[in-house]
């Protein structure tokens, strides 16, 4: 969806994974921005929780955003604590979700956990 000229089923969709997740200690958040700094070109990502707490960050060393949104949602399956059975990984990627999925992990990954969550669309 084009953040301009989807703006209400852009927050419909939100709203909605909101109220299926918003109270589920399992859900993360995740999403890569930019970084520029002079001759220095990266990515950061980010995950949050339900109750939009950072729980981690990190600054990947790539130009492509697809590499960052599939590294954030690596960073999101090291989250899993042996009380959880089950994490959910929100992201605004769809090829990140679909190579992830696929199990096409950017080298600048963090490294992943022994099991691979299932992702929902």
């Amino acid at each position: 969806m084009h953040p301009l000229y989807h703006k209400g089923r852009r927050n419909a969709r939100v709203k909605a994974l909101k109220k299926a997740y918003g109270n589920d200690s399992g859900t993360r958040y995740v999403d890569a921005a930019k970084y520029s700094r002079a001759n220095h070109v990266a990515h950061t990502i980010t995950m949050t929780n339900s109750k939009r707490k950072e729980l981690s960050s990190e600054t990947i060393p790539t130009e492509i955003i697809d590499s960052a949104e599939k590294a954030a949602i690596v960073l999101a399956t090291t989250s899993i604590t042996e009380s959880q059975a089950l994490i959910i990984v929100i992201t605004d990627s769809q090829t990140a979700c679909r190579n992830f999925q696929k199990a096409l992990i950017s080298t600048v990954a963090p490294e992943p956990t022994a099991e691979k969550p299932t992702l929902r669309n």
